[in-house]
């Protein structure tokens, strides 16, 4: 099986229900989306000491197409 990297769009809470961490994260040579969830919530439970839960906003296939500021470290088109 071909193995694929993850965009994952995520918000991790604390057992208390405090938001710890509201972000997105690439998740590299995972084999299904299911892999790449779950090596995600195992990196966030060794983060934070009270990680709660884990609620995934989406989680697509990074197809590797570089942006325009890839190449050159910068996008003149955003001022």
């Amino acid at each position: 099986m071909m193995k694929k990297n993850y965009i994952i769009d995520y918000i991790c809470y604390s057992s208390g229900g405090i938001v710890l961490h509201d972000g997105k994260m690439r998740v590299k040579n995972r084999a299904s989306d299911f892999e790449a969830k779950c090596s995600l919530e195992d990196f966030l439970k060794r983060k934070y000491e009270n990680f709660g839960s884990l609620v995934i906003r989406s989680c697509v296939i990074d197809l590797g197409i570089p942006g325009f500021g890839d190449f050159f470290g910068f996008n003149p088109f955003n001022s």
